[in-house]
């Protein structure tokens, strides 16, 4: 299921190299902006410069909405339209604001919180550190899942996350699975200097991941019976597993413009 996940990601991001290119391009332009508030921002309060590196991230994460909606579009040949970006941000204006600020809560708690409670030497310390630490877990487990469900089904973004928490728990080898690539795009992308894969690398992994698994549970709406018993994984992919077999050497090579 992995692997299968890994070659669809590498085929559709492939296909949509110029446009996930000019995608990361702008996404480092906006994630410049808390990097350059914490080196070049000092001599404040350093509760506030963490406040200000964190206000910072506000307009990447609206960004991220946008561009997850694109990463949906790259698995539609020709769907890709620049001219989207208003509408797209738009509709996950919200969202987008939801979502960056809870991530932005949560790291900074758990940025003085763990220091804190792994400082106390004490049993209450201890409880408190597995507490922050499994908050930082399920924070990251929730973040695979949130956006893509919430640009796929749109609901709102606080029942996409308990969606998403239900969706990460409900699946725990494939989330954890889906955390090993995920940090292996991230290390790659460090190497290139975030254009490849680059954050639309990362959002299009989490949305492929997303709709596969999602055919789980397409499957169990019609087939309640089935709950608890092994999913046919092969039946349900054979389509998909088909076309990716089709796709040449010169495709590669030559990705197709978007």
């Amino acid at each position: 299921m992995i692997f299968f996940c890994i070659k669809k990601w590498f085929y559709t991001l492939w296909d949509n190299l110029y446009s996930a290119f000019l995608l990361n391009l702008v996404a480092s332009v906006f994630l410049f902006i808390p990097v350059a508030l914490y080196y070049f921002v000092q001599g404040i309060n350093p509760y506030s410069h963490l406040f200000l590196v964190f206000l910072g991230m506000l307009p990447f994460g609206l960004f991220l909405a946008v561009a997850a909606r694109f990463a949906r579009d790259f698995e539609n040949p020709g769907s890709i339209s620049f001219k989207q970006s208003g509408a797209y941000l738009k509709e996950g204006f919200q969202g987008g604001i939801t979502l960056v600020a809870l991530n932005i809560s949560i790291a900074f708690v758990l940025f003085f919180a763990l220091p804190y409670y792994y400082a106390q030497n004490s049993i209450p310390g201890t409880i408190g550190f597995v507490v922050a630490t499994l908050i930082a877990i399920l924070t990251l487990l929730m973040n695979q899942y949130a956006t893509a469900l919430h640009v796929m089904y749109q609901p709102r973004m606080l029942k996409s996350i308990r969606k998403s928490l239900r969706v990460a728990l409900d699946n725990p080898g494939f989330t954890l699975g889906m955390v090993v690539v995920s940090a292996v795009i991230l290390a790659v992308s460090l190497l290139t200097l975030t254009f490849f894969p680059g954050i639309i690398g990362l959002l299009l992994w989490y949305h492929i991941a997303f709709n596969t698994r999602m055919l789980k549970y397409e499957y169990l709406e019609v087939n309640p019976d089935m709950r608890g018993k092994p999913i046919p994984w092969n039946e349900l992919l054979k389509e998909e597993r088909e076309n990716l077999e089709k796709t040449s050497l010169r495709d590669l090579i030559f990705p197709a413009k978007k």
